[in-house]
């Protein structure tokens, strides 16, 4: 047999020392350092909020559009704030604060100008399922119902155009035929059942 010195053997036996193998200790080590890591980058990540929706997390006042907007509100250029709040959605729709302004407009708008109760209800319900603890969630809850009256009033006082009602004449009076022909088939029935 072949005597292999020991500095051999250590080399041969696939670098096992003391019965640990190096692939047993440098894996764990690497899985360890790696584990650490990223627990650190996933703390770094909660702690600085990120915004799902604008990957940042800049306030929802802070964003140049929202701002633009609330200067054209506060020189009464309607028209361009509701352009400005609605750019300020359109880069991020989870601006509640946004949304919020815009539905203000839209409930109560200046006089001479037509309020947009649709508008202001959709904006009004989308501000309360970004921020459901807002500070004006009962005055915006009351906003909505008066916002679905106006609504279905709007609705109800409708015109019907002459081919509706035309159309509705034809069928009050097919119904009353088959209403009538109805009776007079139960009056056979009850006849020929009394024979």
């Amino acid at each position: 047999m072949i005597s292999i010195p020991k500095k051999k053997r250590f080399a041969l036996n696939g670098g096992c020392l003391r019965g640990k193998s190096l692939f047993t200790v440098r894996p764990m080590k690497f899985w360890s350092g790696l584990g650490q890591v990223l627990a650190v980058a996933s703390l770094v990540v909660l702690a600085t909020g990120c915004d799902p929706a604008s990957g940042g997390s800049v306030s929802h006042e802070d964003d140049p559009d929202f701002v633009r907007g609330k200067g054209r509100l506060a020189r009464k250029d309607l028209a361009g704030a509701i352009l400005s709040f609605e750019q300020a959605i359109a880069s991020n729709s989870a601006n509640a604060a946004a949304h919020f302004e815009v539905d203000l407009i839209f409930y109560s708008p200046s006089s001479g100008e037509k309020t947009d109760y649709v508008a202001a209800c959709y904006h009004f319900q989308r501000h309360l399922a970004l921020q459901p603890d807002s500070k004006h969630a009962d005055n915006i809850a009351g906003f909505i119902k008066v916002c679905k009256k106006e609504i279905a009033k709007d609705i109800a006082m409708a015109p019907i155009p002459p081919s509706e009602i035309n159309a509705i004449h034809s069928l009050r009076t097919q119904l009353a035929k088959a209403n009538a022909e109805n009776s007079s088939l139960k009056g056979q029935v009850e006849m020929m059942r009394g024979r």
